[in-house]
């Protein structure tokens, strides 16, 4: 164990200062003031106005104050106050931001312009596009009123946006907002610019009155290392916890805990990982006030009157070693209103019916943002919840949002994947593997205040549509010296992932085995650490995601096989649908080195490799592609003929044959027709269409050539919603058949096939290919497929292959 106490500037025993003063409340030096955060000011409110669907069913866009043609009122408020923040998930139109009572607007711009770096002073990152968010942070304060507008909005109900406002007591000095900004706010800028453009520095510059503790041990399992009690009054203003070992489980089960001033328990209550927002994982990122890079980092600052104690207690089964850190500033007092840092860990299992709560708060206080672990249980549908904030006890709640990804400043389930920018970030994205998001938003301009409580919660799903995730998070704000709540010390494993079968799965213990390869039925948790089956059919229907607890409780087994060197065996599986097909394992464990060939009806298909590493039960890796009629088929496994070994164990879930028929990628695409109110309404010029002399490319429609799986229809056809859709391709077969065809939309889908109507299905989902399947009755020829679309908002998109297993049909934009 080693201890050091060391000085930053000069030695503590130098006279102490004074606890900084707070930037104006109108100055863009609030976007890195960390020591405005603790200060809790009262008659300080805050609002969000959003496009939330006030029914509460989740169509949250295109709900306004009011609505005047295409000219949308989004926010209106008396003053003075700040506009801190500014999103859209699709941000459109005009927008106009009039302060003051004036008549002509301070801010007129397109809405998409003042992300983008195009209307100045809003600039990179202050204002960005990242994540599928369209966010500004840059303050936009006013003395007397706000009203924020958007004009000339193609499609008025299709906008998402959130508008927050802090509204300060009347007499509060409140410069109004100009383009042009003064000469100290100039400088501010550049200061700011300089922090978010490259984080990771401490906001807080250093003091001749900050000093160093830190202290590095190996921690028995159930021990604990605890730095010296730092003496008061003063504040700890850089919290570093450097684990050696950073794998998941071990930075979970590394809590770290801080007590301040003698209060009745802990304020800092939470694992390593959530707290520096990589609880499924360290990961190297950089954030204004938390980040991880070889260790975790904290500037929040962390004001004590008398005394602060902060110490690591390890909850694991084995040693852990690691360095804690502290500076600390020593200050002559603590001002009255300087509240306590609190960070507070919650975890729920499997989430139910109620909204998943992040923290219940007694003021005055000040919200500061908050780390999220989320996994779920098939999908990412959890992330269409929306965060619900009650403050002071109000009878309903004054912050409500538009979905999670959103509260988390991103859009679109974060579209571009995983991104660290200083206020708000998402470490991992893991869509239908694990189905794990770690996303994190601090709130520093935009922090909460409160006067005597909070509650801040958050949907899983619209409307708490999905059950059974597994939800964790560390909230942080500041009040009074309170203890935070405490979670057992189950909470603080890594949830276990549940091992659903994917459509089209073959349970390996539903197939008949030979005896002398040794079948026998295993549990997942038996072989592999972290997983579980699914102890129920997993129900899907997008948004809703549970499993089905009204069904016959049946975790599913796994089938391990025991081979002797170069012997083989083999089962018979059913195909239902012929087509090609790409076939895999799902393995649930193999000997380390070995590769099994693989053959199908007596042919060679390929190899189980299990020389190159197996990432997790949930990958299946692919064996081969092969076309298969519908009726039943021979699979056989050989086993390595392998020297000093008796046999070759290895464990099946399932066997998974995936559609692996091509694409259709020429097609012709008509112009975009105005939508009725489902996709099963029928326009006038739909008529026309399905005529049998009809010819798309006569007709002048676009022909076109997907470089993608599916049709990106909003670049093809329109972006407006809602809107249909019509695209077609011409299938030549070589003779007369009926053929199996799958496809996936976003949103409601019709299909006709030479005029006749073949499918029909109204829905508003995202596009997921495959999920439709009907049957197409094709002539000898050249046949015509007419496919229509509906978009109800958003994405918008199709995709559509053909059973072939033989690969004998052709498509093309026209008959040849």
């Amino acid at each position: 164990m080693s201890l050091a106490f060391l000085p930053l500037a000069a030695a503590l025993v130098l006279s102490p200062g004074q606890f900084p003063p707070s930037s104006p409340p109108d100055s863009i030096a609030r976007l890195v003031d960390m020591f405005a955060l603790p200060r809790v000011a009262q008659g300080v409110t805050c609002r969000q106005f959003a496009s939330t669907d006030p029914s509460g069913h989740g169509d949250d866009h295109g709900h306004f104050l009011r609505i005047e043609g295409k000219r949308a009122v989004l926010a209106e408020c008396d003053g003075p106050g700040v506009i801190a923040r500014l999103w859209s998930a699709n941000a459109a139109g005009q927008l106009r931001v009039f302060l003051d009572g004036e008549s002509t607007p301070r801010i007129d711009c397109p809405f998409p312009d003042l992300f983008t770096g195009k209307y100045p002073p809003f600039v990179e990152p202050i204002a960005t596009h990242q994540g599928g968010g369209w966010i500004s942070y840059f303050p936009i304060p006013f003395a007397k009123s706000c009203r924020v507008e958007v004009d000339d909005l193609a499609d008025p109900g299709a906008l998402y946006y959130q508008v927050q406002v802090l509204r300060y007591p009347k007499g509060t000095a409140m410069r109004t907002f100009t383009r042009e900004l003064p000469a100290n706010e100039k400088t501010a800028l550049d200061r700011v610019l300089a922090l978010w453009r490259s984080p990771g520095a401490n906001p807080t510059p250093p003091s001749p009155d900050d000093g160093r503790v830190e202290l590095s041990a190996k921690i028995p399992s159930e021990g604990a290392l605890e730095l010296p009690a730092i003496s008061g009054p003063g504040v700890v203003v850089e919290l570093r916890v450097e684990p050696k070992l950073t794998r998941p489980e071990t930075i979970r089960q590394l809590k770290l805990v801080a007590e301040f001033d003698g209060g009745p328990g802990q304020s800092v209550l939470a694992p390593v990982g959530d707290f520096f927002g990589v609880g499924f994982g360290a990961k190297t990122y950089h954030g204004l006030a938390l980040g991880w890079d070889g260790g975790g980092y904290c500037y929040f600052p962390m004001p004590f009157r008398r005394e602060a104690r902060l110490r690591l207690v390890n909850l694991s089964d084995s040693e852990i070693e690691a360095r804690l850190v502290a500076v600390v500033r020593q200050l002559a007092a603590i001002p009255d209103d300087v509240g306590t840092f609190h960070a507070e860990f919650r975890a729920v299992d499997t989430v139910g019916e109620d909204l998943y709560e992040f923290a219940s708060a007694t003021g005055p206080g000040k919200w500061v943002g908050v780390n999220a672990t989320l996994q779920g249980v098939g999908d990412l549908w959890y992330l269409e919840g929306n965060e619900e904030f009650t403050i002071d006890g109000e009878p309903k709640p004054s912050i409500v949002g538009t979905g999670t990804e959103d509260f988390f400043n991103g859009g679109w389930y974060w579209d571009s994947g995983p991104l660290a920018l200083p206020l708000n970030g998402l470490g991992v994205k893991e869509e239908w593997t694990t189905n794990r998001t770690t996303p994190y938003r601090i709130q520093v301009p935009d922090a909460v205040p409160f006067a005597k409580s909070l509650v801040a919660r958050i949907e899983h799903g619209s409307s708490n549509q999905v059950l059974d995730a597994s939800y964790s998070s560390v909230a942080f704000w500041y009040g009074p010296t309170t203890p935070v709540m405490k979670m057992s010390n189950a909470n603080y494993r890594i949830p276990r992932i549940w091992v659903t079968r994917p459509k089209g799965a073959i349970p390996a213990t539903s197939l008949e085995w030979p005896i002398a390869a040794n079948p026998r039925g295993a549990t997942w948790d038996a072989t592999s650490y972290g997983y579980a089956g699914a102890p129920f059919p997993l129900y899907q229907a997008f948004p809703i995601s549970h499993f089905e607890r009204d069904q016959p409780y049946a975790p599913p087994e796994i089938m391990t096989l025991d081979l002797s060197p170069g012997s083989k065996v083999s089962t018979s599986l059913r195909v239902d649908v012929g087509d090609r097909y790409e076939i895999s394992m799902r393995l649930a464990g193999t000997p380390a080195g070995r590769s099994f060939d693989v053959a199908i009806d007596g042919k060679p298909l390929g190899k189980i490799d299990t020389r190159a590493p197996i990432v997790s039960p949930l990958t299946s890796p692919v064996i081969g592609t092969v076309g298969l009629a519908s009726g039943r088929h021979v699979l056989e496994i050989r086993a390595p003929e392998a020297k000093g070994t008796s046999s070759n164990w290895f464990g099946i879930d399932s066997i998974l044959l995936r559609p692996a028929s091509p694409f259709v990628r020429e097609w012709c695409v008509a112009p975009p027709v105005d939508a009725g109110a489902t996709v099963e309404e029928v326009p006038d010029v739909e008529r026309s269409f399905l005529a049998n002399d009809f010819d798309p490319a006569k007709a002048g429609w676009k022909e076109v050539h997907a470089t993608g799986d599916a049709l990106d229809l909003n670049a093809l056809v329109s972006t407006k919603a809602p809107v249909f859709a019509y695209v077609a391709t011409w299938v030549r077969s070589p003779r007369e058949q009926i053929v199996h065809a799958r496809l996936g939309s976003d949103d409601g889908v019709r299909v006709w096939i030479n005029g006749a109507l073949a499918w029909s299905h109204p829905v508003h989902r995202p596009l997921s290919p495959d999920a439709d399947e009907c049957d197409l009755g094709l002539r000898a020829g050249w046949n015509l497929v007419l496919v229509k679309v509906r978009n109800d908002d958003g994405g918008f998109g199709l995709t559509l292959r053909l059973c072939d297993p033989n690969l004998e049909l052709r498509c093309a934009s026209r008959p040849e």
